[in-house]
């Protein structure tokens, strides 16, 4: 398999979607090779960007995780038996421990065997949509083509989470421990409130729509504060240089998709053709309209061809649905 530089890059400045992170997770578990890929790659990483800090010995490592595991008492007891762990275990226990501490900038060691965390994804294929409840009661809407993810220890001691595409949240209040959703180059803080995301790939923006409380958005990268929304506003904000324009609207009309009510309001026909694709679950092409004209309609139970008459009425046009894609030509 070749190796995908590229997005260990993008892993190494912790800039991978949900994703990539996956790939390269199922990547660095099929061949000890890809695993020793990353770890040579991980170091000429902090050693271009963290000079001064000391690449943590292997050797030291390894007696770590030997004496956490009776792995050399028992070599040299010639029992080949762990009281423990079984070699796979210690391996894996070695390795985690040098990503751990290739990925720790502070230089220390970890001071026990590290388990790796498990994490729930929980996702959406096109044109579905569906519902979550977390451990913590927050409440979750996945619109069509979108995941959440997060690790085993949610509400512990934190409670973050990676969202991808569209989704509402219902956060249940807790003082001491925020609400964190990263969605790729911006973070959203809250402690209790509900509000809406966009995230999706195709797109060259976020979307932040308030409902109810406040939320914080946040510089991922740097971990800096860019602004606070309160309740009806929605944040756009540019995904390449993270400029934002905050507007003033009604924000219940961004949750209308949780009550199977798709809202296109004065949109581009770019746009519209987009979110009609997300919500039918096809690939949709055209020929011969209006780019400029802009669309309002509101869609309920409407199949995807009463939809097509619809648009017909308002735009004439001609149209042919295959099995996954439709093409439309203006007439």
């Amino acid at each position: 398999m070749e190796i995908p530089y590229e997005i260990l890059i993008k892993y190494c400045k912790n800039e991978c979607n949900i994703q990539e992170k996956r790939f390269i997770e199922d990547w660095l578990a099929a061949d000890d090779n890809n695993l020793n890929t990353f770890l040579d790659l991980q170091k000429e990483w902090i050693y271009i960007n963290h000079p001064s800090y000391v690449i943590p010995d292997k050797e030291a490592v390894w007696k770590q995780v030997c004496n956490k595991t009776d792995y050399k008492q028992n070599l040299e007891k010639g029992t080949g038996i762990r009281k423990k762990h079984s070699i796979p275990y210690t391996m894996w226990a070695l390795t985690a421990v040098l990503i751990l501490s290739l990925l720790t900038i502070s230089g220390y060691l970890i001071n026990n065997a590290y388990r790796p965390k498990s994490f729930t994804h929980i996702s959406t294929q096109w044109g579905e949509k569906s519902q979550a409840i977390l451990a913590d009661g927050t409440k979750v809407w996945l619109n069509s083509k979108s995941e959440l993810s997060f690790a085993s220890d949610y509400n512990d001691e934190n409670r973050s989470i990676e969202a991808h595409g569209e989704l509402f949240f219902d956060v249940a209040h807790d003082q001491d421990k925020p609400f964190i959703v990263d969605i790729g180059k911006v973070k959203i803080r809250v402690l209790g409130t509900s509000f809406n995301v966009s995230n999706y790939d195709g797109d060259d923006f976020f979307e932040i729509s308030l409902i109810e409380g406040e939320v914080e958005v946040l510089d991922a990268k740097k971990n800096k504060h860019m602004f606070n929304l309160s309740p009806s506003q929605r944040a756009h904000i540019n995904k390449h240089n993270l400029k934002y324009e905050i507007i003033n609207e009604d924000t219940e009309e961004a949750k209308l998709w949780t009550a199977n009510k798709l809202l296109i309001h004065n949109a581009t026909l770019y746009t519209a053709i987009k979110k009609l694709e997300r919500w039918y679950g096809v690939n949709i092409s055209y020929s011969q309209l209006d780019e400029s004209k802009r669309y309002t309609f509101l869609l309920n139970t409407e199949s995807l061809r009463e939809f097509l008459d619809l648009f017909n009425k308002i735009t004439p046009i001609e149209y042919e649905i295959y099995d996954n894609s439709v093409k439309i030509k203006g007439k």
